[in-house]
């Protein structure tokens, strides 16, 4: 295996959007990251306002807990 001294440098120009991640990727990013917090922060309101009885069985046997 021969391997030789030619090393490629990779560059960008990020005003012209040329790299790796486009300004348009960057905002769907950003966007899909807010609506996933969004999204959990709503279900663990929504988790920690519910009322109610849960049951659950395990080890211990059956558990009866009022909300």
């Amino acid at each position: 295996m021969k391997l030789s001294g030619r090393c490629r440098v990779i560059t960008y120009d990020a005003a012209e959007g040329h790299g790796p991640m486009s300004s348009n990727s960057l905002y769907f990013l950003v966007g899909a990251l807010l609506a996933g917090v969004i999204g959990v922060g709503i279900w663990m309101y929504q988790d920690s306002q519910r009322s109610g009885v849960e049951i659950s069985v395990g080890r211990n046997g059956v558990s009866i807990e009022g909300r």
